[in-house]
């Protein structure tokens, strides 16, 4: 993985470093797994990562859970929306926050309703942060075990790499030849 393209970029590792920060705010796990897969890389250092993406995970979950505390203050439509997603999950946020979190971490599409609707109910904040934290940590830890584990993955089949290349390549010549065939039979049979 030693290209331009990523070495010019990689000049610039504290911006690298704060777009992780800023990123995570939005999405969660393809944020993490680029940056550990960078880490294991050497193109970051894991031990700036690590805090970065832990900081970055926390706080933005705190933001969307002080957005929910101002539910009032969103759009009709928008507290309609999230509302139908999110309201079947409030008995388990109350009473399960830990799990709930944990779980809805990896469904994409409910994690940030879930920590919207988490504020608008009333969770109490430690109670909110204690579980969040929780439910982070083992979240970041399987998604940065994931990029770990892919790594090594792809270098032990990155030499089958080319073989399935040249199958993409026979398929797509294969269906251009079938498509021309195929209009040339129906243009045939409509005159």
């Amino acid at each position: 993985m030693d290209s331009i393209l990523v070495s010019s970029i990689l000049q610039y590792e504290l911006l690298i470093y704060i777009l992780i920060f800023f990123a995570l705010f939005i999405e969660g796990e393809a944020v993490i797994f680029i940056a550990f897969y960078l880490a294991h890389n050497n193109f970051l250092n894991i031990s700036t990562v690590l805090p970065v993406i832990i900081a970055g995970v926390i706080i933005g979950d705190s933001l969307w859970y002080l957005v929910g505390k101002n539910y009032g203050r969103l759009p009709s439509l928008l507290r309609k929306i999230l509302s139908f997603i999110s309201k079947p999950l409030d008995h388990y946020l109350n009473n399960h926050p830990h799990r709930t979190l944990f779980l809805l971490k990896f469904c994409y599409g409910l994690n940030h309703p879930t920590l919207l609707r988490a504020g608008h109910i009333g969770t109490p904040y430690r109670k909110f942060l204690k579980a969040d934290m929780l439910a982070s940590m083992l979240w970041i830890f399987v998604i940065g075990g994931f990029a770990f584990l892919s790594y090594e993955y792809f270098l032990s089949l990155r030499h089958y790499l080319k073989y399935f290349e040249y199958g993409l390549l026979a398929s797509l010549f294969g269906f251009i030849i079938i498509s021309n065939v195929l209009a040339r039979l129906v243009s045939k049979k409509l005159k």
